[in-house]
């Protein structure tokens, strides 16, 4: 019995070693960047700074654009505005807008008077919002 009981042991030694050496042998498995690279036949839209055209910014997704109503506050400086938005509270209700470039650059034609009632759309999600539209 004890010759049965070592040869079992030695057995299942034996066994224990040869699965330890075979999963050693398996290949590895593939790289998650081997697996998540693009197909090579798309091609990568250019930037604004190859293609020399208007900035990939001023191609805004209408879906994240916001419309509200409100009341014109001032000019903060050349790059932005102040703009009180119907729908919140006086303390909270004035916010600061980044002017959009074509905003920017015709800002001075548009002449609007500390509170002209406005009509805005503006893209939340950049910090400030950036400001779109502005109309009367």
């Amino acid at each position: 019995m004890i010759k049965s009981a070592s040869g079992l042991f030695v057995l299942l030694i034996v066994l224990l070693l040869a699965m330890g050496c075979e999963a050693k042998t398996q290949a590895p498995p593939a790289s998650p960047s081997d697996t998540l690279s693009p197909p090579s036949n798309l091609e990568q839209e250019p930037t604004a700074s190859e293609d020399n055209t208007t900035p990939a910014s001023e191609f805004q997704d209408p879906a994240l654009l916001e419309l509200r109503t409100g009341y014109y506050v001032g000019l903060i400086d050349s790059n932005s505005v102040e703009i009180e938005v119907d729908g919140y509270p006086k303390p909270t209700a004035a916010r600061a807008f980044q002017l959009s470039d074509d905003l920017k650059e015709n800002w001075d034609s548009l002449d609007f008077q500390e509170g002209d009632k406005v009509t805005i759309t503006f893209d939340n999600t950049t910090q400030p919002a950036t400001l779109t539209e502005i109309i009367k």
